[in-house]
């Protein structure tokens, strides 16, 4: 019965083993977010985007969200982020090549 299902507040339950990633994200796209942001994490304005961190189980997990988002969010650390995300996206823009 759908009373015997419980569903978290969030979509997003963080755990200990979670990848912390630092983006910069069109402000009116921040509440998108929202589930992903760490408990306590400081977003500041960084040349006219928000720049705040995200947490993500994996890299593959997060060469979703910044797919779902272009041009919106932008990887900006730790390097194996940015890289991750780099190789993802040049090996997608190879196949139309």
């Amino acid at each position: 019965r759908i009373d015997d299902v419980k569903l978290p507040d969030t979509l997003f339950e963080g755990s200990a083993n979670d990848l912390i990633v630092t983006i910069d994200v069109v402000a009116a796209a921040a509440p998108l977010l929202a589930d992903y942001v760490p408990d306590g994490a400081t977003t500041v304005e960084h040349d006219g985007r928000l720049r705040t961190t995200v947490r993500v189980s994996h890299y593959h997990g997060l060469k979703r969200l910044i797919a779902s988002m272009p041009g919106v969010a932008v990887v900006v650390g730790p390097p194996d982020a940015r890289r991750a995300v780099e190789e993802w996206a040049a090996a997608g823009a190879a196949r139309y090549k």
